[in-house]
C-alpha cells in the first residue's frame, strides 16, 4: 500500500500541508523543513497522486503534439526541440499521429482534452480546421507550427518560415545558375505552404522573365513515391527541362531516383533542388541542394509559445494576445546544381 501523505507529515514531524507545498514547489517554508520533507520522500520512494494533484493545480505538465505523419523525417527535428524544451521546462510531450486524417485529429484532442492537457501544438492542420480553432476559442492554449492557413495569422500562435519567400528564393538561386526550364514536383495543394511554395516558383519565373509552363508541373496525388513515376512520365513525354525544383526532399528522392534510372546525371544533364533539409539530404548521391526551415530551433519556439500561453492563463485566466514567430530559411547548397 503506498504511502499517504499524512504518512509523510507524520515522519517528517510537520503537518501534511506543509508536505503538500513541498510537492508543490511553494515558497513559503524555510529551506531546511523542505529539505526534511524531501529527505523522507526520498528514502520512502514516495510517488504523488498525479491526477489528484493535477485536479487541484489544474495543470498536468503534458502539452500534446500533433504531427501528420510520424513517417515523414522532416517532422523528426521539430519532435526533438519541442520535447527538449518541454523537458527543459518540467513538462512531458504527448506524441498523437493523425495520418493526415481530421477524424483521427479530432479523436485524439478529444481524449487528450479528457486527460487535461496543458496545450496542443500541431503540425497536422490540412485545409481548415474548425474543431481546433473551437479549442483554442474555448481557452485551450494552440500553436500552429509549420503548417497554417492565411486565416489563421492573429487568431492563433503561429511558428513558420514564410514559404513563398523561401520558395522564390530556391528558385531564384536555379535561374541565376543558368537553369532556365524549371520543372516542379508540387506537394498537397489543399495545405498553404504547398500553395505559397508554387507562389514563390511562379514569382521567380515572372522575376527572370522566363515563361511559364503548367505541363512542366507535376502535381501530388496520394504519396511522395508517386512523384518516380511522374518524373518518369515527364522525360517520356519529350518536354526540355534542365532542372527540377521539389517542394520537398522527400520528393526529390524519388525525382532523383527517375533521373538515375533514366541515364541523365545531376547536376551535368538536370539540376535537382529540395527543400527540408532532412538528414539523408546529405548523403544521397549527389548531395542535395536543399533549404532548411530549421526544424530544430522551429520546434523549441513552439514549445516556448505554448508554456508562454500556459502560464500566462494560469496567471490571469485568460490567452495572451498569439504571436508570429518566422524562422529563417537557410539555403544549402550542395552537389546536386550546378
Amino acid at each position: 500500500m503506498p504511502l499517504k501523505i499524512k504518512e509523510i507529515a507524520r515522519l517528517a514531524g510537520v503537518s501534511p500541508s506543509t508536505v503538500s507545498r513541498v510537492l508543490n514547489e511553494r515558497e513559503c517554508i524555510t529551506e531546511r523543513t523542505r529539505q526534511k520533507v524531501l529527505n523522507i520522500i526520498k528514502e520512502t520512494d514516495y510517488r504523488p497522486n498525479s491526477i489528484a494533484k493535477s485536479l487541484k493545480v489544474k495543470s498536468t505538465k503534458a502539452i500534446c503534439l500533433l504531427l501528420p505523419n510520424i513517417q515523414n523525417p522532416a517532422y523528426a527535428p521539430i519532435t526533438q526541440g519541442v520535447e527538449d524544451e518541454a523537458r527543459e521546462n518540467g513538462y512531458t510531450v504527448v506524441l498523437c499521429n493523425t495520418s493526415e486524417d481530421p477524424a483521427i485529429e479530432k479523436n485524439y484532442i478529444d481524449k487528450m482534452q479528457s486527460l487535461m492537457i496543458d496545450g496542443f501544438i500541431s503540425c497536422a492542420i490540412t485545409g481548415r480546421h474548425t474543431y481546433l480553432t473551437s479549442v483554442k476559442n474555448s481557452g485551450v492554449p494552440v500553436v500552429l507550427c509549420a503548417r497554417y492557413n492565411k486565416e489563421d495569422v492573429g487568431n492563433f500562435e503561429i511558428c513558420s518560415i514564410d514559404n513563398f519567400r523561401a520558395s522564390r528564393l530556391i528558385c531564384n538561386y536555379l535561374i541565376e545558375r543558368g537553369y532556365r526550364k524549371v520543372a516542379l514536383a508540387l506537394g498537397d495543394e489543399s495545405i498553404m505552404y504547398s500553395q505559397e511554395r508554387y507562389r514563390g516558383y511562379r514569382r521567380a519565373l515572372e522575376d527572370h522573365g522566363v515563361e511559364f509552363d503548367e505541363r512542366l508541373v507535376m502535381h501530388f496525388e496520394k504519396h511522395n513515391r508517386d512523384f518516380y513515376q511522374k518524373t518518369i512520365d515527364l522525360i517520356d513525354s519529350g518536354l526540355q527541362f534542365d532542372s527540377i525544383f521539389c517542394t520537398s526532399d522527400g520528393k526529390a528522392l524519388y525525382v532523383i531516383r527517375a533521373l538515375h534510372q533514366k541515364g541523365y546525371r545531376i547536376p551535368e544533364d538536370v539540376g535537382v533542388i529540395g527543400f527540408d533539409n532532412i538528414d539523408v539530404s546529405a548523403l544521397i548521391q549527389p548531395p542535395l541542394t536543399t533549404v532548411s526551415q530549421q526544424p530544430y530551433e522551429g520546434g523549441r519556439t513552439a514549445c516556448r509559445a505554448l508554456i508562454r500561453q500556459i502560464e500566462y492563463k494560469r496567471k490571469y485566466g485568460t490567452l495572451p494576445q498569439p504571436q508570429f514567430h518566422e524562422m529563417e530559411p537557410e539555403l544549402i547548397i550542395r552537389q546536386s546544381t550546378k
